[in-house]
């Protein structure tokens, strides 16, 4: 008998759903089924093991599966959490469900996100640790009771950050008086809902720490003071000094609260001041609420220096170098140092000069110098001065379509991003009003714009008056790239050395895509394929030297040089890469619709580019050579309405040439025949001298 009852127990022990043996760790990456915790022993769906001792949950997973701890004594239980991560979105699963008075350790990072998170029926839940991230994608608190009143939740882990989707319950606590108590203790905690408050009880204490999130009502600390929210920049760091003038302490923090450069510390009525490393001492008064932690201000002259590689903000009563206020009245500022982080903005519409003094900010991320005040501003240039910003953002933005944006010499800028000057490449953003360059060299390089506005946001007017401008479009796969451009008021060149370059072969990249008016000045496009003026020009004077240096194929044909144009001035020469005249789309007219054709005038003796004192066109006609030059071989390109016969004066150094002879048209369809001085260029008609009297030594020829 004996035996037999032997025998039969040993198939119990084997065959049974229950174990004497412990089982202290569960893998919730490989169960199958709900866990139920007992006191004496737990169930993992329908196995059962005897088991009275610790726990330890690892793995992961997203089945519908959850923990439950059910009513029982767990005086000498510690319930830990390494590395886990339950998941079942809005099922039930993936959540922690507490029924009695317990104790969760968490260490390293653990994730815990179901329609109810960590749901709570017991009357204390402890947690102590590192990070807990508890998530309830429906109308339940992350962290806190459903139903059960008198519930106590205690904070003393290293992180929590509690999420709730719920638009009637707090990320931690619970609506009503379910919560009767929340202490936190020293934990960095996040709180985040769609309810009136992010952290709700009857009583809240809080003792140490930051708390970022609203609360139902005023806390205390552990003494019974009422304590208020101070908010205090933490730049980077994981501690802060405090001094409230009769303790001194130091406030350790093991986590920042995500994508914010804040602490939220609360401390009972008086006066503080808080140091976190960057140099700079914070100020608060607390008197019964909130507040934020300020630097006070100190005198300042204007003078920023950026090699700090803090963030620059110029406001009206003040301007700040990262947290540091300076109180300055002035108007004019003057801005240098070499930054890859501390970038500049300005607010002020007291600002009225801005000088650059070796200025050299090259952002790893972002924009390098922003402006955004809505008054007429002056940047003015000393030394070699370089804004580089990154992705879409202008080298030198100008983010308001109020004020006018000059820049004057007499030296260098150096500005590059999406745009090199002008607004920030982003469709629906804020166009950047009219930009005036005086004087200095400015290399520009963008790659949608050199200088303007973008194809949805464009600029006002641009105005060049002097300097020595270069302005590059390295392209992008999107339209509306131009060196110069995107400008609704249009493109105004008065004067200076201006070079507009498109770098990339595409046809829908153009070198100016905005009416252009050329008063003065030397003028140089430089287009790999697309047209040099897409919008066509106006020239009353200056020299310009449109080159075109896409080669022709068997395939592709060059876009035209400019799409129409205006002359009553100016010398116009179109020249391609092999030295022939590139193509226009329409006949050049001058101001009364008369059309215009292509001559090119000779002063002899000539070897380097001469400033033309004055062109007479049949002794009535003053044709505009305001900045007029000729070439190093003493050639103008002129374009002259057609007579029978036509008298052309030529003025430099004091030496007026004359040009006469009979005029015939030919078009470009007439076949070629050089005995007869018949040529073809291109899609326009030509001027052709037929006889030349010679006054002066001036020659008439056609190349």
């Amino acid at each position: 008998m004996k035996k037999t009852i032997s025998f039969i127990f040993s198939l119990y022990l084997l065959f049974a759903g229950f174990s004497l043996f412990a089982q202290d760790t569960i893998n919730v990456s490989i169960i199958d089924g709900h866990v139920n915790i007992y006191d004496g022993y737990y169930t993992i769906g329908n196995t059962s093991t005897d088991y009275k001792g610790s726990y330890l949950f690892t793995g992961s997973t997203t089945n519908e599966y959850y923990i439950k701890i059910n009513p029982g004594d767990y005086a000498d239980t510690t319930f830990t959490f390494k590395d886990i991560a339950m998941n079942s979105g809005s099922g039930n699963g993936g959540m922690l469900l507490m029924q009695t008075k317990v104790m969760l350790n968490f260490i390293g990072n653990n994730h815990i996100e179901s329609k109810r998170g960590l749901f709570q029926n017991t009357d204390t839940l402890a947690i102590s640790g590192d990070s807990l991230e508890a998530i309830a994608n429906s109308n339940y608190s992350a962290i806190g009771p459903a139903s059960l009143a008198g519930s106590i939740i205690e904070l003393n882990n290293k992180y929590s950050y509690a999420f709730t989707t719920s638009t009637r319950d707090p990320a931690i606590g619970a609506k009503e008086t379910k919560c009767d108590s929340i202490v936190i203790k020293g934990t960095t905690t996040t709180a985040i809902s769609g309810y009136s408050c992010d952290i709700r009880a009857n009583h809240i204490c809080i003792n140490g720490g930051s708390v970022k999130g609203t609360l139902s009502q005023t806390a205390v600390n552990t003494n019974g003071d009422s304590i208020y929210c101070v908010v205090v920049p933490h730049n980077g760091k994981l501690s802060i000094g405090l001094n409230d003038g009769i303790k001194d302490s130091t406030l350790t923090f093991f986590a920042h609260h995500p994508a914010d450069d804040n602490f939220y510390i609360y401390l009972p009525n008086g006066s503080y001041s808080f140091s976190n490393g960057d140099g700079n001492t914070y100020t608060a008064i607390v008197n019964g609420a909130n507040t934020i932690a300020t630097v006070p201000a100190m005198p300042g002259d204007g003078i920023i220096d950026v090699s700090q590689g803090k963030a620059v903000i110029i406001k009206d009563t003040a301007y700040y170098i990262g947290a540091q206020p300076y109180v300055y009245k002035g108007h004019k500022f003057v801005l240098t140092g070499k930054s890859t982080t501390g970038n500049i903005t300005v607010f002020s519409k007291l600002a009225d000069t801005l000088t650059f003094q070796n200025l050299c900010i090259e952002m790893e991320a972002g924009c390098a110098f922003s402006l955004q005040t809505g008054n007429d501003i002056t940047i003015a240039l000393e030394g070699t001065n370089t804004l580089k910003s990154t992705g879409t953002f202008a080298g030198l933005e100008k983010d308001s379509t109020a004020g006018v944006l000059t820049i004057c010499g007499p030296d260098t800028l150096i500005a590059s991003g999406g745009i090199g000057i002008g607004n920030c490449w982003i469709s629906g953003g804020i166009g950047c009003g009219d930009i005036t360059i005086n004087g200095g060299i400015i290399q520009v390089t963008g790659v949608h714009n050199g200088i303007g506005g973008s194809q949805g946001v464009k600029a006002g007017t641009i105005t060049f008056n002097g300097g020595n401008i270069t302005a590059n479009c390295t392209g992008s796969p999107y339209t509306g790239n131009v060196a110069i451009g995107n400008a609704l008021g249009g493109i105004i060149i008065n004067g200076g050395n201006i070079n507009a370059n498109t770098l990339v072969e595409r046809e829908d990249i153009y070198c100016f895509n905005t009416p252009v008016t050329i008063n003065g000045g030397i003028v140089t496009t430089s287009s790999l394929q697309g047209c040099n003026f897409n919008s066509g020009i106006t020239v009353n004077g200056g020299t310009i030297y449109a080159i075109n240096e896409f080669q022709k194929t068997e395939y592709n044909e060059p876009l035209p040089v400019f799409s129409h144009g205006t002359f009553s001035g100016g010398s116009i020469n179109l020249v391609g890469t092999d030295g022939i005249t590139t193509s226009i789309s329409s006949q050049p007219v001058n101001s009364d619709s008369t059309i215009l054709y292509h001559s090119q005038y000779i002063v002899p003796d000539i070897s380097k580019p001469v400033l033309v004192e004055a062109i007479i066109i049949n002794d009535s006609i003053s044709w505009g050579c305001k900045d007029v030059y000729t070439d190093s071989t003493g050639t103008l390109h002129l374009w002259m309405p057609v007579s029978d016969t036509s008298t052309v004066k030529i003025t430099v150094n004091g030496t007026t040439y004359s040009y006469s002879g009979e005029i015939i048209a030919y078009n470009n369809y007439v076949a070629p025949d050089e005995e007869e001085g018949i040529l073809e260029y291109g899609n326009c008609l030509w001027q052709l001298p037929v006889a030349i009297t010679q006054n002066g030594g001036g020659v008439l020829t056609v190349k």
